[in-house]
């Protein structure tokens, strides 16, 4: 039995838009750092959204990202050890 806290509340209220959970899933399946560049070329979002949703993310702590020159890496942080979110 998978038990919810506060916490989860919020991760799950942030992965409810479409196109977060959408860049999560890619992220969770591509492990390593991923550029905004490559997400929205793959998942064809335009950069302003994919921007968007990544900082999204990484403000709840799901996603981490890092600047290196023009480019942004993000990927997937697993913030809570149990949370089923990320199994």
């Amino acid at each position: 039995m998978t038990i919810f806290n506060v916490e989860c509340a919020a991760c799950l209220h942030i992965l409810s838009s479409q196109s977060r959970f959408v860049i999560f899933q890619f992220l969770k399946s591509h492990p390593g750092r991923n550029t905004v560049s490559q997400l929205t070329k793959i998942l064809a979002l335009t950069q302003p959204t994919v921007t968007f949703h990544v900082n999204k993310l990484s403000e709840s702590g799901i996603v981490t990202k890092c600047k290196n020159g023009r480019f942004v890496y993000c990927q997937i942080n697993k913030k809570c050890k149990n949370c089923p979110i990320f199994k």
